[in-house]
C-alpha cells in the first residue's frame, strides 16, 4: 500500500482545493488469503456552490503475486466472485482495480448487460509506475471538480481590487475639498473601500489628485546637497510587512543560473562594519546628490544617488558608504489613469481603472520582499539592498523608501535598445542567455512581475554582460496557496524583442539561446519575430504527454 496508495494520495491531497481541509485517507481490509481491499475516503463538503458529495471512487483489491498469472487471457472471474460480489453490491457502478502488483485489471459491470464484465488488463513494470497512473486517473475522475488535483487560481491582476469594509452611510456629510486638499497627504490617508462605493468620495479623490498634480513642484522638494533623517527599519516599525508562503529552495535553482549569479557578482556597496552599525541604529542620515533615471514627471518614486553621512549621530567616514541610492514613494504623484471625463457612473467598484492604485506603502512592501526572497541574487542580477526606511524631507513631510546600492557606468537598457543593431551578435547572445537567468531566479524565487518595461534594466557591460533589474514596485509574491505569477518568461521574451536584441539571429537561434520554459510553467503566447519562419507560438512542453487518456 505504500508504494503503491500513498503517493498517489499524496499528490491529489498536495494539490487540494483550500476549501477542502483534509487529505484523502485509504482504509486497508483483510480480505484473508493474502489479498486485501483499499477504499478511499471521499467524502467532501464546503465546496462552495456545491452539496456535500460522496465520490464512487474506484476500490483497489490486491491479491497475492502470481493470482493473475494468466492476465492475458482475463482474470478467472469465478474464482473471484466473493471478492467483487461484496464491492458491486455496495455500489454497482463503482470500478475495480485488481492487481497482483504483476497484472492490473480495471472492472466494470456493464450498463446493458448486468451479468457481464468489462474489463482492461495491463502488464505492470516492475515500478509500478504505470498502476499509480492508473490508480491516480481512476480516483481523479470520480472526484468533484476543482477539489482535487486542482490547479491554483491565478490572481486576477488586471481586475479591480476586491475590498472589504462597513456599510456605507449616505448621511454622513463629505468634508469640504479645501479641507482634503490640505490634510491629505498619500492614498492611504483615503478608505478604499468609501471611494469605491460611494461615487461622491471618488469623484473628490480624482480632484485632489489634480489639485497635487498641479504641486509638483512644492511636493518635489528632494534635491541635491538635501540632508534626510532617516527612521532605520522606520517602514516595519508603522506598517506590517509580507510574509512569503512559499520558502525559497535555493537547491532547486539550475546549476547555470547560479553559475551566472556567481559570474556577475558585485562587491557589496556598504562594507561589513557599515551593515553591522546600520542593522543596529536606530537612525541615520543620507545626504542627496543628484537625482538618477528622471523620466517622465510626475511620477510616483524617484530615485537618487545618495551617501551616508552619520549612524545614530556619529560620523560615517566609510568609503563605502559612498555609493547608495535611495528610492522614495509618494504616492500623490501616482497616476491612476482615470477617466478623461470621470462622472458617477465611471467611478465605481467595478470601474477598471481601479486596478491601478496602489499606495506608497504597498510599494514598499512589494520592494522589500522580493529583495528578500532574491536575496541570493542581491549584488549580481538585482542590487545589493539595505533595508526599507523612513525617510523625512525638509519640509517635514516623511516618505517611505528603500535603500540600495548605487552601480555606476551602468546603461539603461532603453540605451542599448536605441542602437541594439550596432552591437555585436556575440554580446546580445550574452545578455539574452543572462536575462533568462534573471527570469529564471525570479521564478524559482516566487518572484513574478507585472509591468516589465525598459526602464526597469540596467545593463552592465561587465566581462560577462547582464541585465539588472532594480523596480519591484509592481512585483509580487505568493502569500497563499493561490498562484500570482502572471508570465515573467513571456514577458521578458517581448522585452528582448522590443529593444532588437534578437537580430542578426534566426527566430530558432534566438529562442535555443534564451531557452525553453520550464517544464511547470504554464505559460503560452505568441513572439513576433520578424526573422525565418515568423511568429512562434511559445508554451511548455508537457510533462505528461506520455500519459494517453481515452474516454470510456
Amino acid at each position: 500500500m505504500e508504494a503503491l496508495v500513498s503517493p498517489v494520495l499524496s499528490l491529489l491531497s498536495q494539490l487540494r482545493a483550500p476549501c477542502i481541509p483534509c487529505p484523502l485517507q485509504a482504509t486497508l481490509t483483510n480480505l484473508g488469503q493474502g489479498s486485501s481491499c483499499i477504499t478511499i475516503s471521499s467524502i467532501y463538503s464546503g465546496i462552495p456552490d456545491s452539496p456535500p458529495v460522496r465520490a464512487k471512487t474506484p476500490a483497489l483489491i490486491v491479491l497475492p503475486q502470481g493470482s493473475l498469472e494468466n492476465g492475458e487471457t482475463g482474470p478467472n472471474l469465478p474464482s473471484f466472485t466473493k471478492l467483487f460480489g461484496s464491492v458491486w453490491r455496495a455500489e454497482n457502478d463503482t470500478n475495480i482495480i485488481c492487481t497482483d502488483l504483476r497484472w492490473l485489471f480495471i472492472l466494470r459491470l456493464s450498463k446493458t448487460n448486468p451479468k457481464a464484465v468489462i474489463y482492461e488488463c495491463l502488464r505492470l513494470d516492475p515500478e509500478l509506475v504505470a498502476a499509480r497512473v492508473v490508480l491516480a486517473a481512476y480516483i481523479h475522475e470520480t472526484l468533484p471538480n476543482n477539489a482535487y488535483l486542482t490547479y491554483p487560481q491565478t490572481i486576477a491582476a488586471f481586475d479591480p481590487p476586491t475590498v472589504h469594509g462597513c456599510q456605507v452611510d449616505p448621511s454622513i456629510p463629505m468634508l469640504p475639498d479645501e479641507e482634503v486638499f490640505a490634510t491629505h497627504k498619500r492614498h492611504h490617508d483615503f478608505d478604499l473601500y468609501m471611494l469605491m462605493n460611494r461615487p461622491a468620495l471618488a469623484l473628490q479623490f480624482l480632484r485632489w489628485k489634480s489639485h497635487m498634480q498641479t504641486c509638483v513642484s512644492e511636493i518635489h522638494t528632494v534635491r541635491s546637497g538635501d540632508n534626510l533623517l532617516c527612521s532605520t527599519d522606520g517602514f516595519a516599525k508603522q506598517h506590517h510587512l509580507l510574509v512569503p508562503y512559499w520558502p525559497v529552495d535555493i537547491q532547486t535553482i539550475p546549476t547555470s543560473t547560479m553559475e551566472c549569479i556567481r559570474a556577475v557578482a558585485r562587491p557589496h556597496a556598504l562594507d561589513e562594519p557599515a551593515r553591522i552599525r546600520l542593522a543596529a541604529s536606530a537612525a541615520f542620515e543620507l545626504e542627496i546628490s543628484d537625482q538618477l533615471a528622471p523620466g517622465r514627471e510626475p511620477r510616483g518614486a524617484t530615485v537618487h544617488r545618495c551617501r551616508i553621512t552619520s549612524i545614530d549621530g556619529e560620523a560615517i567616514l566609510s568609503a563605502g558608504a559612498q555609493n547608495l541610492c535611495v528610492k522614495l514613494f509618494d504616492d500623490r504623484l501616482l497616476d491612476v489613469y482615470p477617466p478623461e471625463e470621470p462622472e458617477e457612473g465611471t467611478v465605481d467598484a467595478d470601474a477598471d481603472w481601479w486596478v491601478n492604485w496602489s499606495t506608497s506603502e504597498e510599494c514598499v512592501r512589494r520592494e522589500h520582499v522580493t529583495y528578500q526572497q532574491l536575496s541570493y541574487a542581491q549584488g549580481s542580477l538585482v542590487p545589493w539592498y539595505y533595508g526599507a526606511h523612513k525617510f523625512i524631507r525638509p519640509d517635514g513631510h516623511h516618505l517611505y523608501g528603500i535603500l540600495m546600492e548605487y552601480i555606476p557606468d551602468a546603461q539603461m537598457m532603453a540605451d542599448i535598445a536605441s542602437k541594439s543593431e550596432e552591437l555585436e551578435v556575440v554580446y546580445r547572445i550574452e545578455l539574452i542567455r543572462n536575462a533568462r537567468h534573471l527570469v529564471r531566479a525570479m521564478q524559482y524565487s516566487d518572484v513574478s512581475q507585472h509591468d516589465f518595461h525598459r526602464e526597469q534594466f540596467m545593463v552592465l557591460n561587465t566581462p560577462v554582460p547582464h541585465l539588472v533589474m532594480y523596480d519591484f514596485a509592481r512585483a509580487s509574491t505568493s502569500t497563499k496557496p493561490e498562484k500570482h505569477e502572471q508570465g515573467d518568461y513571456l514577458e521578458m521574451l517581448w522585452l528582448l524583442v522590443r529593444s532588437k536584441l534578437h537580430k542578426g539571429q534566426d527566430g530558432d537561434t534566438f529562442l535555443a539561446h534564451y531557452g525553453e520554459p520550464e517544464v511547470w510553467d504554464m505559460v503560452s503566447g505568441t513572439v513576433p519575430l520578424e526573422e525565418k519562419g515568423g511568429p512562434r507560438w511559445i508554451s511548455a512542453q508537457d510533462p505528461f504527454a506520455w500519459v494517453y487518456t481515452v474516454d470510456s
